[in-house]
């Protein structure tokens, strides 16, 4: 997201979130310094799970070999004729 518009509103909202914070009696500037770490190393948890999981999709995709089996159609084509229940070709 590369709006300017957005860019400078989510600061303004940052800093209207922090100037109430720090207008508050009763919040400690350590406690805000603790949450907001505590907030910046979710985020980088999630994103980091993120990473991993497209990592193992990219693996999977190509890097580990296709465990796709093939059949020959003759096969199938003979176990329709022989299951109980099929159309006799062979009269």
């Amino acid at each position: 997201m590369n709006n300017p518009d957005y860019k400078n509103y989510a600061f303004e909202q940052i800093e209207a979130f922090l100037s109430d914070l720090i207008n508050d009696e009763s919040v400690e500037g350590a406690d805000i310094a603790v949450q907001l770490n505590k907030m910046i190393a979710d985020i980088e948890d999630y994103h980091s799970k993120q990473l991993e999981k497209v990592r193992k999709v990219r693996a999977a995709l190509f890097m580990s070999p296709l465990k796709m089996q093939q059949h020959d159609t003759r096969e199938l084509l003979y176990e329709d004729i022989v299951k109980p229940g099929s159309i006799d070709l062979l009269s």
